[in-house]
């Protein structure tokens, strides 16, 4: 399961939301060419740059919108927050949309989260959501980072989405209508229900659209979950702050929890590098360590530094026997330290049987591939008491079982 979690502990806002995907590594290119299909594809431009913030490298996203000032052929450039646009309205955003050729998924993300916004304004200004003329939402450059934001995700196609509780600032911010209080009203009206916070920055951290795209695409607030995080992004916000501004993203896999069978199939390795334990020490701590139900200890001759000869100490367990088995090494060897591996490992389906070799009983553990037997090996104590019953060699023995196991069927 493909897994993105936003990191909100500066907020989300439009810009910082397409930086943040962009930073993942998604294509820019395909995603401007997107928007070229928009009608309005004449009046805009996007720019990505890359911003240091706090030492740490991350993406500006910004909407570039082109003014023809009456009376001049020139063309003025500004950047997204340097310029306030005429409104729009739903019914014209929605058509803008439409007539795109933009995916259909990303369609219906980006007319989505319209409504989500025009469902708060006209809740907020008592009245209907046909009347509601978007103002800075309907601008340019709220257009296309709605959009944009829509045409990234349905790139990255997550199986889940998951949001730390969001950051909304305080102070004051102002609007259309004035000086309004931090979270603006429409920001907090799309986070109901939403877990949210103030938090201690005097400034808007949450707009409008980054509450309409976190509600929208986002439906578990939690902490970062169980994921092997294959990328991270960082998209910047314009001004600074004492914390970093920018919106954090990581994108990965779902890490899932192991089953009984998997569980099994993981095992540690402890490993130590010893000098100065007698031979009888080790002998007797590799019987221990068997006795304790290790999975299997073995002992090899190493050369350490100084050009010292040592032994290198190996004991194979469960890993709920790690500690048992750590505590044994340190209470019975001369180490000052133990090395942890964990691996996973692929057996063979099993069967231990018991086979009759001249009226003695004796186990035999049996190896199966996708149900054939590949692999007999006979259990060393019983092959051993076997032997000294019969007073005959162990070659002598093997053969003798071979035989038997040869004409048996399975």
């Amino acid at each position: 399961m493909k897994i993105l979690y936003i990191d909100a502990f500066s907020g989300v806002s439009g810009d910082k939301f397409n930086a943040a995907l962009l930073s993942l590594g998604l294509d820019k290119n395909r995603l401007t060419d997107e928007l070229s299909t928009l009608s309005i594809s004449n009046e805009f431009q996007i720019d990505v740059e890359e911003k240091k913030i706090m030492g740490i490298n991350t993406l500006k996203f910004n909407v570039i919108v082109k003014h023809q000032h009456r009376g001049k052929n020139s063309v003025l450039l500004l950047k997204n927050e340097d310029h306030s646009h005429g409104h729009r309205g739903l019914e014209e955003i929605i058509k803008i949309i439409k007539s795109s050729k933009i995916s259909e998924n990303a369609k219906k993300h980006a007319i989505d989260v319209f409504k989500i916004i025009g469902e708060a304004e006209a809740k907020v200004h008592g009245i209907s959501i046909e009347k509601v003329h978007f103002h800075e939402v309907g601008a340019i450059d709220s257009i296309v980072d709605i959009v944009s934001a829509c045409i990234l995700m349905d790139q990255l196609k997550p199986d889940r989405v998951v949001s730390s509780p969001i950051a909304l600032g305080d102070g004051f911010v102002k609007t259309d209508h004035g000086l309004l209080p931090v979270p603006a009203p429409a920001t907090i009206e799309i986070l109901r229900d939403v877990p949210s916070y103030g938090g201690s920055i005097d400034a808007e951290l949450t707009t409008p659209t980054g509450a309409a795209l976190i509600k929208y695409f986002v439906k578990d607030f939690n902490d970062m979950p169980l994921m092997k995080v294959e990328n991270t992004g960082y998209g910047s916000g314009t001004k600074d702050f004492e914390i970093p501004n920018f919106l954090r993203m990581f994108n990965g896999i779902e890490y899932k929890k192991l089953s009984k069978k998997d569980q099994d199939d993981l095992i540690i390795s402890l490993e130590s590098n010893i000098d100065d334990s007698t031979p009888e020490q080790l002998a007797f701590l590799t019987n221990k360590m068997l006795e304790l139900g290790a999975l299997d200890v073995f002992i090899a001759p190493i050369m350490m530094k100084k050009s010292r000869q040592a032994q290198l100490l190996t004991v194979l367990c469960s890993i709920s026997d790690k500690e048992k088995f750590e505590n044994e090494i340190f209470l019975n060897s001369t180490t000052f330290g133990i090395r942890c591996t964990y691996h996973s490992r692929v057996t063979l389906k099993r069967e231990i049987r018991t086979i009759k070799i001249d009226g003695i009983d004796v186990k035999v553990k049996l190896g199966y591939l996708d149900g054939r037997l590949i692999q007999k090996s006979f259990e060393y104590e019983s092959v051993k008491e076997a032997v000294e019953k019969l007073n005959i060699s162990y070659n002598e023995f093997i053969a003798k079982a071979n035989l038997v196991l040869a004409q048996m069927k399975y």
